[in-house]
């Protein structure tokens, strides 16, 4: 039996997800890099915990997430819920 590579794993992202936290000069970068027009509609590929999403749905974007780890994806809607951003 073959380990799965640590992008596959998702026991390394549910431990590792946590420890990061979105940091508003980041969403800007994001925003500004991507010349996102206010109220604009944004794809996050790899949400994980809905840090980016989350932020940028409170900057007033449509946000969609999506992630291949189920337990990533619930804290995401659960921190959206919690941000009032859902």
């Amino acid at each position: 039996m073959t380990e799965k590579p640590w992008h596959e794993n998702d026991e390394f992202w549910v431990d590792w997800g946590p420890r990061t936290v979105a940091k508003d000069e980041e969403v800007d970068a994001i925003i500004d890099l991507l010349s996102i027009p206010a109220g604009g509609a944004v794809l996050d590929l790899a949400c994980g915990l809905g840090r980016h999403c989350v932020a940028l749905a409170q900057r007033g974007y449509s946000v969609t997430g999506v992630d291949r780890t189920a337990a990533l994806l619930e804290a995401a809607r659960t921190a959206a819920s919690e941000a009032g951003t859902e």
